[in-house]
C-alpha cells in the first residue's frame, strides 16, 4: 500500500513539474544541470586532492559521518562548478574535450 501512495506522490510532482516547467527556470539550476556532466568527470580530482589533503595535514582520514559526507559533498560540488564555469569560459567550445560539456 505503501509503494502505490509513493507512485502516486511521483506522478503527482512529475506532472507539478511538466505544468509548470516554464515558470521553474531558475538559474542556479541551470547551472547545475549545464554543468553535472562536467562534474562527473572531474570529482574524482577534487575528492583525491581533499583525500590528500587532509592525510597529509593530519595523519590520517577522518571517521565516515553523515555530516561529514554531506558537508564533503557540499564542498566538492562547490569547487567543481565554478571549476567547469571557468574552464568553458576559457577554452569556449572546446571545453567539450576537456570536461565533456
Amino acid at each position: 500500500m505503501e509503494l502505490l501512495a509513493e507512485d502516486f506522490a511521483s506522478l503527482f510532482f512529475l506532472g507539478l513539474l511538466l505544468r509548470w516547467n516554464d515558470r521553474l527556470q531558475l538559474t542556479a539550476i541551470s547551472t547545475i544541470a549545464e554543468t553535472s556532466f562536467g562534474v562527473f568527470f572531474i570529482h574524482a580530482y577534487v575528492l583525491t586532492g581533499w583525500k590528500l589533503s587532509y592525510g597529509h595535514f593530519y595523519g590520517t582520514l577522518p571517521a565516515a559521518s553523515v555530516a561529514g559526507l554531506f558537508a564533503l559533498s557540499i564542498a566538492t560540488f562547490a569547487i567543481c562548478v565554478p571549476t567547469i564555469l571557468l574552464i568553458k569560459r576559457m577554452t569556449g567550445r572546446y571545453s567539450r574535450y576537456l570536461i565533456g560539456c
